[in-house]
């Protein structure tokens, strides 16, 4: 793996630009032009613009998905895109955590054992998964429902807070969110963002949260429009 940077931002993006090619490989349209922002660790930035500005892309650029057309993507000081496939996969599954706006979790288990899946896949012991699982849920304020028999008794809120807890229960140092409450509304919403962005100060992860509520992006430590970056 190619060596660390000395950024200690465990996510910075430096002049980034993507666009869209045409049939002959040329620029037809860029998204977004020189993008230049970083994510301390500890703190959140809120990532807001209209549609069709490009969050969800900046998402998966930032996840090592997508590649960026110029500029340097560097999650825990490592330009993605000096790693192989195989490299960059590795590092989603140890230092980035994800939180998608439905929560996709797999309804016929429990919330401990939803929580616990990431460790499972990266193979350690059932024992240690399922108790790491559950500080993890306690940590997201839901332990009392933990043995549940499934998820799909759970309030939306709940689903959204074992999603919450799932993203984080590898210790990542970036942890992403996709309109974590779009699918919320009234106190639910609420309590989901103050146990989503009490994150950094918990575990010092840096959160990027992509939203359209503005009542959740003022929680953030910053704001970043990304529609200030369109370069048509």
């Amino acid at each position: 793996m190619p060596k660390n940077s000395d950024s200690s931002a465990p996510l910075e993006l430096r002049d980034v630009s993507f666009a869209y090619e045409n049939s002959g490989g040329a620029v037809a349209r860029y998204l977004f032009n020189g993008l230049n922002f970083a994510v301390p660790a500890g703190t959140s930035l809120a990532i807001v613009g209209p549609s069709g500005s490009g969050k969800s892309t900046l998402l998966m650029l930032c996840m090592g998905l997508l590649t960026a057309t110029s500029g340097e993507v560097v999650v825990d000081g490592v330009d993605l895109a000096q790693l192989s496939e195989r490299q960059r996969t590795k590092l989603r599954r140890q230092q980035i955590g994800m939180v998608f706006q439905d929560g996709e979790l797999l309804p016929e288990l429990s919330p401990l054992e939803n929580v616990a899946v990431p460790l499972m896949l990266a193979g350690e012991k059932s024992s240690a998964s399922l108790a790491a699982s559950a500080r993890a849920l306690d940590l997201v304020g839901i332990s009392s429902r933990l043995h549940a028999a499934d998820t799909i008794t759970l309030s939306g809120g709940e689903r959204q807070r074992v999603a919450v807890a799932r993203a984080i229960v590898q210790q990542p140092k970036l942890l992403l969110a996709d309109e974590p409450t779009g699918a919320l509304d009234g106190s639910t919403r609420d309590k989901v963002a103050d146990e989503l962005f009490s994150i950094p100060g918990k575990t010092g992860a840096a959160l990027l949260v992509v939203t359209h509520d503005p009542a959740i992006a003022s929680r953030a430590t910053n704001v970043l429009d990304v529609g200030a970056f369109i370069h048509v």
